[in-house]
């Protein structure tokens, strides 16, 4: 039976089908000058921890396929400039429209909202869609290694360097991680608490699959993380950059709730 990742990228390859058709990539290309250079999104998170912090990714996430849609209401800009207010180092924004209730509308009210860094999270599997990134102003993009096989990863890769912009390498399994490490010069290597075929988490398994890499510099722990003490406990264990989102997406008051994960190693020692 196919699995609900199996029919995302389904309809994702038809989506990419209509947007070529609409607007060819010579016209996407020539979009390209209208965008600022790239924010730094790596070095942004690297800085970030390096003054003891941790590098909180806050999200733009209206829902998901095992939560339905839980914000219809939100207002990406002001929800952005509230995750900036807490301290939040950078953002990822969801443009998937058909199962995660996102657009790219949604990553345009977020850029001109505020200065931090960007991360376009959808489900890439063609140039084109680099292409797209760019000209909306995206500074990194994710590349799910679940869905790639290795010399796609390697060129979707190569492509988003060569337009300035960072790669989020998304990794599951230890032999994702294996396959990440071999064949793909990223800049951030995520694993995901997330099973992408049941969209199920287990807040432990980054711990887990982190056993596997010797420099943690890069990692990013994603999707599971609903308290500031599941922050302290990767920090504890040298995983510094974090992408939260229904957390943040879920509170009344975004802005604390960010501040109380960046502040994470305070509270928790106020606590102890």
């Amino acid at each position: 039976m196919p699995t609900i990742l199996d029919k995302i990228v389904e309809v994702k390859r038809d989506e990419i089908a209509v947007r070529k058709a609409r607007i060819p990539l010579s016209d996407l290309q020539a979009q390209l000058d209208e965008q600022s250079a790239p924010r730094g999104f790596a070095s942004h998170l690297d800085a970030v921890v390096a003054t003891g912090r941790p590098g909180i990714i806050a999200e733009i996430k209206r829902g998901s396929p095992s939560l339905g849609c839980i914000r219809p209401d939100l207002d990406a800009a002001v929800q952005a400039g509230a995750y900036e207010d807490g301290g939040a180092a950078a953002l990822s924004v969801l443009t998937d429209e058909t199962f995660f209730f996102g657009s790219d509308r949604d990553f345009a009210d977020t850029r001109a909202a505020v200065s931090l860094p960007m991360l376009r999270k959808d489900f890439v599997i063609d140039e084109y869609q680099v292409y797209e990134s760019r000209a909306l102003g995206a500074d990194c993009i994710l590349l799910i290694l679940s869905i790639l096989e290795d010399a796609v990863a390697r060129a979707l890769c190569d492509c988003v360097h060569g337009l300035g912009m960072d790669v989020l390498a998304e990794t599951h399994s230890r032999e994702e991680i294996d396959r990440a490490v071999a064949h793909l010069d990223f800049d951030l290597l995520g694993i995901n608490n997330r099973n992408l075929n049941t969209f199920d988490t287990e807040i432990g398994h980054t711990s887990e699959m982190a056993e596997a890499v010797a420099d943690r510099s890069t990692l990013v722990a994603e999707s599971g993380l609903h308290d500031p003490a599941d922050i302290a406990a990767l920090w504890e264990q040298g995983i510094g950059r974090f992408l939260v989102g229904e957390a943040f997406v879920r509170c009344d008051d975004p802005a604390a709730v960010v501040r109380s994960f960046v502040q994470c190693r305070t509270i928790c020692r106020e606590t102890t």
